[in-house]
């Protein structure tokens, strides 16, 4: 076989159950960071006495070098070999969780998520693009949404249960490393390429960046960005909220497991419809149940708290697949949709900086309504971009189906 007949092969593994697994997995370890991140900015809160800003200052510094190493995917997303960048860079990742433990101040503290950041940051690309890659990324990204509700539940009991209480900091850390060592075996399933089957099946050829082909993607990537960050400034502070509110720690524990669970049942709706409803339709009904959560709050204190995170979550198992899948399918270039990550971290990082101040200056419930407007804003952006896409001069061919 020819080098190119060998590459194509190669290439066309995306659609691989193995290839679909190994890279769902991979965006889910690359998750785990930010959803137990409540837990991990409790258990520094309360070990190293860190307020709310600093608290948003380790949250920023940990999106933004993730963003940083994401940012700059579309230049060679589709010239490195994925499974070697893979290897080295969640190497780096779980080594830096392995001595997370022996950093105490909070410059140092800073300088850990750093690394983190960058390093995760370089395992989702490559893995996203993948998924991006499959005959149906619907189902592809709603099976990696089910990995991560999956992984978060698994990890965060544990942790809230009995390694922080036990262990502190110092076993928050080894738990994380220890996890995110098992990627590394995932990697070998990993492909090392999928440009090619993506342009055979839309009959792309990879319109450039700089062109009108671009403006869906890029409404896109700021629909992503608002949904990213008003997901995240009520994600982030959620334990914060609930022990505002009065919610036993145990309680709030036991809370954070059920909303993994929680979106597990909706992206897995999502896995198993794949293909046979609107991508679109999918994400904004999906931001319209978060919203509803914000709106159980005015419950009472147990009942409302538990409320917001279940269906906060099962809006955000529906949504995510769906953002992602559609800006996928608007994405003529082949190559603007990996930065779906980046857009969703720079946002996170504005909201990292500005939203412990929001809270010390006014109250957890300021930062709500930020969260609300933003996952509105993000909902009308969305189906801009599809508009957009759908005005493209591009033959039927070149159209992918069923985004809106």
């Amino acid at each position: 076989m020819s080098q190119v007949g060998a590459a194509r092969t190669e290439r066309s593994g995306v659609d691989r159950p193995a290839a679909i697994a190994a890279a769902s997995y991979l965006i889910a370890l690359n998750a785990l960071i930010i959803n137990v991140q409540p837990l991990i900015l409790g258990a520094l809160a309360k070990g190293y006495a860190l307020g709310d800003r600093q608290l948003g200052y380790v949250s920023a510094v940990f999106v933004g070098f993730n963003t940083l190493a994401t940012v700059s995917g579309p230049l060679w997303v589709r010239r490195v070999d994925w499974r070697l960048l893979s290897w080295v860079a969640l190497g780096g990742a779980t080594a830096c969780l392995a001595a997370g433990g022996y950093f105490s101040q909070l410059a140092s503290v800073l300088f850990l998520f750093a690394l983190i950041g960058a390093f995760k940051g370089a395992v989702f690309i490559p893995s996203f693009a993948s998924l991006g890659d499959t005959s149906n990324p619907d189902r592809s990204y709603a099976v990696s949404t089910v990995l991560q509700g999956v992984s978060a539940a698994a990890v965060a009991a544990p942790l809230s249960a009995w390694i922080i209480p036990n262990f502190g900091v110092h076993g928050l850390f080894l738990t994380l490393a220890a996890v995110m060592s098992t990627g590394l075996v995932a990697i070998c399933w990993l492909p090392r390429a999928g440009d090619v089957q993506r342009k055979e099946r839309t009959g792309q050829v990879g319109a450039k960046v700089l062109s009108g082909a671009a403006i869906a993607p890029a409404i896109g990537l700021l629909a992503l960005g608002c949904f990213g960050g008003g997901a995240a400034a009520f994600w982030y502070f959620v334990e914060r909220i609930g022990a505002d509110r009065g919610v036993a720690p145990a309680l709030i524990g036991m809370t954070l497991s059920l909303t993994a669970l929680a979106s597990i049942v909706t992206a897995a709706i999502v896995a198993w419809i794949g293909g046979r409803l609107p991508s679109l339709a999918i994400a904004v009904g999906g931001v319209c149940v978060m919203l509803f959560g914000f709106a159980s709050l005015h419950l009472s204190r147990d009942i409302g708290f538990v409320a917001a995170n279940l269906l906060f979550s099962l809006g955000w198992g529906l949504s995510t697949p769906g953002f992602w899948a559609v800006l996928a399918k608007i994405d003529a270039t082949t190559r603007l949709f990996v930065v779906a990550p980046a857009a969703s971290g720079l946002a996170a990082v504005i909201v990292g900086l500005v939203a412990g101040a929001v809270i010390e200056a006014g109250s957890y419930a300021g930062l709500i309504g930020f969260s609300s407007t933003l996952l509105m804003v993000s909902a009308l952006l969305i189906v801009a971009a599809s508009l957009v896409f759908g005005r493209l001069p591009i033959s039927p061919k070149a159209a992918p189906a069923n985004v809106r």
